[in-house]
């Protein structure tokens, strides 16, 4: 049976009426993407988790939330029959059942999931789909995503291109200088899975952990190296249209030493779930951390090859209520929101799948929600 022409229910809102949003998890994302669609009254917000301590926190926050699974039918036909978005800021095993959910109740989905294979999966909802859906918004993938392809746009064909990002304590810790910041599965994914790059206009894998180098950003020092998942949508829409681009993560430097002894000398790399285990376990929850994109564009013309260093750097920020938000949530949260708010309020609406090279940077801008992103690069 086909489905019956698309309706917005962003577009139906009476004018005036706050559009519902439905947040599903009250993590620190969750919280932090609450906090800031919140600041404009055109949106509201309810938010869901399955933790009761969570759901309590964040009703003590002042936010609408409730104490309930995204996999359960009845009760998410009933939240979402009167939202016009719904945001996954939870892990990735329920975003594909909330996507169905987002499907079969008109709403535009979004979510901030890391895994392709996950993604997939959100795309081949969306293709027969009269919502919009957009899947790994965020960081990386996500704001770098964008930034390096609108970049891409402005080179020619024999352009090269650097793509660095660090998410990290604000200063050293341990001999890893890292600690629990973020999705630590994900983390396992970017280290351990094959890369997808350009090199010579052509896109191919590489391993995880290599094309190792030590660079010095504004009087810092720090160790790269190749991680997979994160511009996988760009290599996809710019073969062709550049030489060579590279994504690498930014670690303190000693790092990638003990990271290379358990995986390989030690050979966690065929037991995950202990090398998961370990880092879960072991590392400390980080909330003063510090993001950093770093990008290096490389050109030649007739007068010889030219370089362009761009950098931009987020730090964690204190709250009115004394919490403090950590700089990944802040810049996570700016992006997905952003999004939310452009492919919301597009005329005509946005339909099936959108990766984030089909969302431009300077259409992102123009969302009051861009400016924690808004710095130049």
């Amino acid at each position: 049976m086909s489905k019956p022409p698309h309706s917005s229910k962003a577009d139906s809102n009476i004018e005036g009426t706050p559009m519902r949003v439905l947040i599903v998890g009250s993590g620190r994302l969750g919280i932090s993407i609450a906090r800031l669609l919140s600041t404009d009254p055109s949106y509201e917000v309810c938010i869901i988790d399955t933790n009761y301590e969570k759901v309590r926190a964040a009703a003590e926050l002042g936010f609408e939330s409730h104490e309930q699974s995204g996999s359960d039918k009845r009760a998410m036909q009933k939240l979402l029959s009167n939202a016009a978005a719904v945001v996954v800021a939870a892990p990735e095993s329920i975003a594909v059942r909330v996507a169905q959910f987002a499907d079969e109740y008109g709403c535009s989905y979004f979510d901030l999931c890391e895994y392709t294979d996950v993604s997939a999966e959100i795309e081949r909802i969306a293709k027969s789909s009269n919502q919009a859906f957009v899947s790994q918004c965020g960081l990386a993938p996500g704001y770098v995503s964008a930034l390096v392809y609108e970049k891409i746009q402005n080179l020619d064909a024999q352009a090269k291109i650097n793509a660095y990002v660090g998410v990290l304590p604000e200063t050293k810790i341990n001999k890893l200088g890292f600690g629990n910041i973020w999705d630590i599965r994900g983390l396992i994914t970017e280290y351990t899975k094959p890369c997808k790059v350009i090199i010579g206009g052509d896109s191919c894998e590489i391993s995880p952990r290599t094309k190792y180098e030590t660079l010095d950003i504004e009087g810092t020092q720090y160790e790269a190296f190749t991680t997979a998942g994160t511009l996988d949508d760009v290599v996809k829409c710019s073969v062709g249209k550049i030489n060579d681009l590279f994504f690498k993560t930014l670690r303190y430097q000693g790092h990638l030493d003990y990271i290379n002894f358990l995986l390989d000398d030690l050979g966690l790399k065929d037991r995950i779930y202990t090398f998961r285990n370990l880092l879960q376990t072991g590392l400390p929850v980080v909330i003063e951390d510090k993001v950093v994109i770093h990008l290096v564009t490389e050109t030649t013309d007739e007068s010889g090859i030219h370089e362009d260093r761009q950098t931009q750097v987020f730090h964690s920020r204190p709250e009115s209520d004394g919490t403090r938000t950590s700089a990944i949530s802040v810049a996570s949260a700016a992006h997905v929101c952003s999004v939310l708010d452009v492919v919301c309020n597009r005329k005509p609406a946005s339909v099936g799948f959108l990766d984030h090279t089909k969302i431009s940077l300077s259409e992102l801008a123009q969302s009051k929600f861009f400016s924690d992103l808004n710095e130049q690069i």
